[in-house]
C-alpha cells in the first residue's frame, strides 16, 4: 500500500509540472569569453553582477567580439552628517571598466560605466545600516549590469564594431 501511495504521489507531481525548488538553472552559453574581475572583499557583488549581466548579453553573436573583460570597483562612504558629526546618509558607487577584445587579443573598445545610490544610516542601528548597505550594493549591481549590457548592445548594433563575414 505504501509503494502504491508513493507511486501515485510521484505520478501526480510529474503530471502537474513539478520542478525542484533549488535546482540550478542551466548555464547560458555565449559566443565570446566573459571575464568579470572584482575585489575579493566584494566577491558577492562581483558574482551578482556577472549573474545579472550574462543573460542580458548572451544573444550577442558578433564574430568581432572574442572577449569581454569587465573590472569592477566599489566605494562606499558617508555623505550627510548631523550637527553632532554622526553620519546620516551614506552612498555607494560601483564602476565597471569594460574592455572588448577581438580574436587577435587587440583592444577594440573601452569604456567606463558607473552606478551610484545612497541610503539612510542610523548611528544606533548597526544591523539596519548593514542591511541598507547590502541592499544598496544589490541595487547597484543590478543597475550597473543593465547599463553595461545596454552599452555593449549599442556597440554591437552600431557601426562601431566591424562585422566579419564567414
Amino acid at each position: 500500500m505504501k509503494l502504491f501511495s508513493f507511486l501515485l504521489i510521484i505520478l501526480i507531481l510529474a503530471g502537474c509540472g513539478f520542478r525542484p525548488l533549488y535546482k540550478q538553472s542551466s548555464n547560458v552559453s555565449t559566443a565570446f569569453v566573459l571575464e568579470v574581475k572584482g575585489n575579493n572583499e566584494e566577491a558577492y557583488g562581483t558574482y551578482k553582477f556577472k549573474k545579472e549581466l550574462t543573460p542580458l548579453i548572451a544573444h550577442i553573436n558578433n564574430p568581432a567580439i572574442h572577449k569581454i573583460s569587465i573590472s569592477l570597483s566599489e566605494n562606499f562612504g558617508d555623505i550627510g552628517y548631523a550637527a553632532d558629526a554622526s553620519a546620516l546618509r551614506s552612498q555607494g558607487r560601483v564602476v565597471a571598466l569594460i574592455e572588448i577584445y577581438d580574436a587577435n587579443r587587440q583592444l577594440i573598445y573601452q569604456n567606463k560605466v558607473d552606478s551610484i545610490s545612497s541610503y539612510t544610516t542610523d548611528i544606533l542601528e548597526e544591523f539596519s545600516n548593514l542591511n541598507a548597505k547590502m541592499a544598496t550594493r544589490e541595487r547597484l549591481m543590478v543597475s550597473l549590469a543593465q547599463s553595461v549590457a545596454r552599452d555593449i548592445q549599442i556597440l554591437n548594433s552600431g557601426s562601431l564594431l566591424p562585422r566579419l563575414e564567414h
